[in-house]
């Protein structure tokens, strides 16, 4: 017998309707889970690549009272009933600040030289973006010619449960900027055992100077410094109310959820094994 190749008429060829249709929505689902995994993929690289998140700025920019200046020197006393559970500050600066509180020094950003990485001088090491080697090994004679670091634009929390205590305490913040006036704005709070929640907030009832007055026995950090010649802060211009941050907020917000456990009888100074 001779062979010969069989060649289906179109009609023949033609799937049943039934059949193109299950064809059809196999490739649109084949399509779709494509789309979805690749853009899974591409968010979660991204989030691995750039760990920042839009947070805001929600309290007015204060600078020191006076004509503008390249350094500015705010102070806020106040009177706590009893012991504190949590306390955190959010802090901005145009450019660079330093927080005291009761004379500890508990966090800075410095005004560094422009060709260092964004965030070098921040006292916080866990929020800064990502760590790079300066521009330049050596000063460069024009250095000045550069352009400074949008600091603001990632504001700093800072924890203060540990400092602060019954009774009298002051918040001294000093900001610094290249260019006048230096300026701050910040936002916090101060949650006591009892309950009692007292705000932070960056407004004109700070004190606020350019210089600090007059010579004094006391740095002007300390809870006993006299600083009834100073004049109230001024609210100003900022540069904007968008900024980015790099940790989950309630990670300085909320307060420790946990229960503290002690044994019955035990001094302080004993080791307990709890299992």
């Amino acid at each position: 017998m001779i062979g010969y190749t069989f060649f289906p008429t179109p009609e023949q060829a033609r799937l049943p309707v039934g059949n193109r249709r299950v064809f059809l929505a196999l490739g649109l689902m084949m399509i779709v889970f494509v789309i979805v995994t690749g853009y899974a993929v591409a968010r979660y690289r991204a989030t691995l690549g750039h760990p920042l998140r839009p947070t805001h700025l929600n309290h007015p920019w204060i600078r020191a009272a006076g004509d503008l200046s390249q350094a500015a020197y705010f102070r806020k006393s106040f009177n706590l009933p009893g012991p504190v559970r949590h306390a955190w500050l959010k802090i901005a600066a145009a450019d660079a600040f330093e927080v005291n509180v009761n004379r500890n020094p508990l966090g800075r950003q410095y005004l560094w030289r422009p060709t260092r990485p964004f965030q070098s001088g921040t006292s916080e090491k866990g929020q800064v973006v990502s760590w790079q080697d300066p521009a330049m090994a050596l000063n460069f004679p024009r250095e000045y010619q550069w352009d400074g670091h949008d600091n603001w634009r990632l504001p700093t929390f800072i924890e203060l449960t540990s400092s602060l205590v019954p009774g009298r305490n002051v918040i001294a913040i000093e900001a610094e900027s290249r260019l006048a006036a230096a300026r701050v704005s910040f936002e916090g709070e101060i949650r006591l055992w009892s309950g009692e929640v007292i705000p932070l907030r960056s407004d004109d009832t700070w004190l606020g100077e350019s210089s600090i007055p007059g010579p004094q026995f006391l740095d002007w950090t300390e809870v006993a410094y006299w600083d009834k010649a100073w004049r109230s802060a001024v609210i100003c211009e900022g540069p904007t109310p968008h900024a980015l941050r790099t940790v989950p907020e309630p990670v300085y917000t909320d307060p420790f959820m946990g229960d503290w456990l002690r044994h019955p009888t035990a001094g302080n100074d004993s080791e307990i094994t709890f299992a």
